[in-house]
Formats: C-alpha cells, sequence, structure tokens
C-alpha cells in the first residue's frame, strides 16, 4: 500500500489461527529483523473524539519514542486516522529513522535494504476501513501496490481512513461493516501469541497502555490483566483512564474497594457521561473495575499532567 510512506498489509479471517499470523510476522514480514524486540506495547482507547494537544501531546510523544527505541519495541494500535491511534501514528513520524539490512534474494544472493526501524502495527476492521475496495488485489499470483488517500473528516457511522504512518496492517474481516467492533478477539489472541514462548509464539513481554477510552476500553484492560498483561493507565488523558486510575488510586489507599461502589457509580456519571441513564452499562462498569482492581499489583499509573517521564512508567511495568 502507498500512502506518504509504503505499508505492508494482508486481509484474514477473524478466526485465522495464530500461528499462521505469527508465520506472517517473522518469516514474511521478517519483523524480528535486524533486531528481536524486547517489548511489544499494545495501545488502546479513545477512538473519534479524543485527541492529545500542547504539552500532553508532546509527553506522550516523547514518552512512548523513548520507550520504543530504548526496547526496539513494536507498537500494536487499531490502524485508524482517529483518535489515540491517529497520535500514535503522528510519534511514531516524529521519531522514525530508517535501518539498511541485508536479507538474502530468492536466489540466495544478499542484497541491502532500507526498512523503517519502528514497526508500528495496526490491527484493523475491514468493514470498517474507508475506500476498503481499492485495497484489493484482484491478481492473486502478484503483489499490488495501492496509492491510499487518507481523510480528515469522520463521518458518524461510517467508515474511517487508515493511519498513514502505520507499518503493517492486519485487516480482520468478521462479515460485519461500518463498526469498529470485532476485532477485539483476534488483536488479544495475537497478544497473546506474541507472548506464548517460543516456540508455539514468540515469546515477547506485552503492556497495554491505555488514554481515555470508554466502557469498551476497560473490557479490554479486563481481558489483559485476565491473561496477566501489565497496564500503564496515562491518567489526565480523560473518560476510562481517569476513571480506572481513581478505581486503583482507592484501591491502594483503602484496600476495600466494595465498600466504595457508590462513590464509583458517582464517578462514573461524571468522568463517562455517555453511561448516563444506563443502569446495567454502569453496573458493568463497577464490575469491571472491580475485576481489574483484583489485580492492581499489573497496573501501573502514569499522570500525564506531572514532570515525569512517560518511557520510564512504561518500561516499569
Amino acid at each position: 500500500m502507498c500512502m506518504d510512506k509504503p505499508a505492508k498489509y494482508v486481509r484474514m479471517s477473524s478466526n485465522t489461527d495464530m500461528k499462521h499470523v505469527i508465520t506472517l510476522l517473522t518469516d514474511y514480514w521478517q519483523l524480528l529483523d535486524p533486531h528481536r524486540p524486547q517489548l511489544v506495547i499494545s495501545v488502546t482507547g479513545g477512538a473519534k473524539n479524543f485527541q492529545l494537544d500542547g504539552k500532553k501531546k508532546a509527553i506522550f510523544s516523547s514518552g512512548l519514542i523513548k520507550a520504543v527505541k530504548s526496547t526496539k519495541a513494536w507498537l500494536l494500535t487499531g490502524g485508524m486516522y482517529v483518535g489515540i491511534m491517529r497520535s500514535v501514528g503522528e510519534a511514531v513520524n516524529q521519531g522514525q529513522f530508517i535501518v539498511k539490512i541485508k536479507r538474502k534474494t530468492i536466489f540466495a544472493e544478499e542484497r541491502e535494504q532500507m526498512i523503517r526501524g519502528i514497526r508500528c502495527l495496526g490491527v484493523v476492521p475491514w468493514g470498517y476501513i474507508d475506500k476498503r475496495d481499492i485495497l484489493i488485489n484482484k491478481d492473486l499470483n502478484s503483489f499490488a501496490s495501492v496509492k491510499y488517500k487518507m481523510k480528515d473528516k469522520v463521518d458518524r457511522h461510517k467508515p474511517v481512513s487508515l493511519d498513514g504512518n502505520h507499518t503493517h496492517f492486519l485487516f480482520v474481516d468478521d462479515g460485519n461493516r461500518n463498526t469498529f467492533r470485532g476485532v477485539d478477539d483476534f488483536r488479544t489472541r495475537l497478544e497473546e501469541a506474541i507472548r506464548e514462548p517460543e516456540p508455539k509464539g514468540l515469546g515477547l513481554p506485552v503492556v497495554l497502555l491505555l488514554l481515555d477510552g470508554g466502557l469498551d476500553s476497560i473490557v479490554k484492560c479486563d481481558m489483559a490483566l485476565k491473561r496477566n498483561i501489565p497496564i500503564v493507565v496515562v491518567a489526565g488523558t480523560g473518560r476510562a483512564a481517569d476513571l480506572l486510575a481513581y478505581a486503583v488510586s482507592m484501591t491502594r489507599h483503602t484496600h476495600r474497594l466494595k465498600n466504595h461502589k457508590e462513590q464509583l457509580s458517582r464517578r462514573i456519571n461524571s468522568t463517562m457521561p455517555e453511561l448516563a441513564g444506563y443502569p446495567k452499562k454502569q453496573k458493568r462498569c463497577v464490575h469491571l473495575l472491580l475485576q481489574c482492581c483484583n489485580k492492581v499489583s499489573m497496573i501501573t499509573i502514569f499522570n500525564i499532567n506531572s514532570n515525569e517521564e512517560m518511557d520510564k512508567y512504561i518500561l516499569r511495568a
């Protein structure tokens, strides 16, 4: 795919066996070359209406790229040109660098190639991609190069453009159209496969980074913790991140978060107003927060309004 920069992509079923995905990443895309990553940072949170500005954006971008460069980390996002995914892409664009490597051709000859040093993978719902039809390769016997133009405008309940600063995309097709949901299970299985020891997996540590986000983000945090994936919550970015940071703080101070359900419910109303008037969703949110705080030792809180550096919190998680 050719936006401002070339990116590789593959479309696959949502129930694809992870051993095939790992083979794609390692054997075909050769993402372990020239250096094996020491970490995978999976970023989740606010989508369409979220954006970082000014000092917060600078702190996030600087901290993320420092963490990536010091560990040769891969980045994993939802791959769209909106919200936190776009913020990650902008950070990658600022910190990107070129590496020269030597690879053998099919004729066993060594050839020098230029590749991007920061690997940023987007796991994207196929049915939610704007102009997805042009991405279909009609000749299965050859590789296709596509010029893809990103669109700034985001319309409600309409497909969204891909982010041009990502280096690789996995387009996940579950049959649904015009909805971002449907890839969470696939992405969770991918994170598990990345963490699983060799030879079945890659044996790489994974950390989940949360900024802003809604109820779906808290669900993802709960799923990550159940699989022993540590979380770094970026407090001060709003909604789910601030709510989880508050719940963690209460747990560490009182050790009895269950006794503060009413206080937590009030906090949900003020922090996540989209849940106001939906008692079942609010109740589920409280339940998920309690679940997350059962593994409070695996949750690290970074306050983006502080004068500290985010990369230290990511590497400490």
